[in-house]
């Protein structure tokens, strides 16, 4: 029996050609992808299927549908884990000596596990907040109006877009909240929440064989249902 495979598996990929300052060097690549996540190389192409080892360059965007998950390495080591239904978009920049990474979520759901950063600079950007952080990880939630950050280790410092003096700052343990006002409310975070965070690294998967008059389809696709 013909079987056609769609599964997208992980490949080892190696930044040999990315130094810091090339114009033409990757941000970031997709180091793996499951079921349906797109990408643009700038905000005015068109949307195109990714692939393991897309790279990704200054101002490139990444989409992940139902069901779908994209993990993003960035040239220093940085990972994240864009869950379902979730757009982002990569910069990088470089002044002098000094790296500046900035990664703005649309909406979604995004796990992190960033390095220490020495001198350089990682944010995340939502429509609501900007967080900068130096080697930390956890899972950043927002949509049009609030962003909540699960913190497991490090520490991040958060303010909102529209009003600098509405801001927070939380380390490894914790949970920050945005509120309707701009404001932000801290708590220590919960078993139930810890459980989020661990069951969003394990990127489970489950797949599905489609019988075809050309043979069996299969597809891979994610299976996490945290909110």
């Amino acid at each position: 029996m013909k079987r056609i495979i769609l599964l997208l598996v992980l490949v080892p990929f190696v930044f040999s050609s990315v130094s810091k300052g090339q114009s033409n060097s990757p941000v970031a690549l997709v180091k793996k992808i499951v079921k349906d996540v797109t990408f643009k190389k700038t905000s005015d192409s068109d949307w195109d299927f990714a692939k393991t080892g897309t790279p990704l360059m200054d101002g490139g965007l990444v989409k992940t549908g139902s069901k779908s998950l994209a993990l993003v390495l960035f040239t220093e080591g940085s990972l994240l884990r864009v869950r379902e239904n979730s757009i982002l978009n990569i910069y990088g920049s470089k002044e002098g000596n000094k790296v500046s990474r900035n990664t703005v979520i649309t909406k979604g759901t995004l796990g992190f596990d960033v390095q220490k950063q020495g001198d350089d600079e990682f944010k995340f950007t939502t429509p609501t907040a900007v967080a900068s952080i130096r080697g930390t990880d956890g899972l950043i939630f927002c949509d049009s109006t609030v962003t909540r950050v699960f913190l497991e280790n490090g520490e991040l410092y958060i303010e909102s877009t529209t009003d600098p003096t509405k801001n927070g700052r939380i380390v490894g343990g914790e949970k920050i909240t945005q509120n309707q006002d701009g404001t932000f409310t801290t708590t220590p975070l919960t078993d139930e929440e810890r459980n989020i965070i661990t069951q969003a690294k394990t990127q489970t998967t489950k797949k599905v064989i489609i019988k075809t008059a050309h043979g069996d389809v299969e597809i891979e696709y994610y299976t996490s249902d945290q909110q």
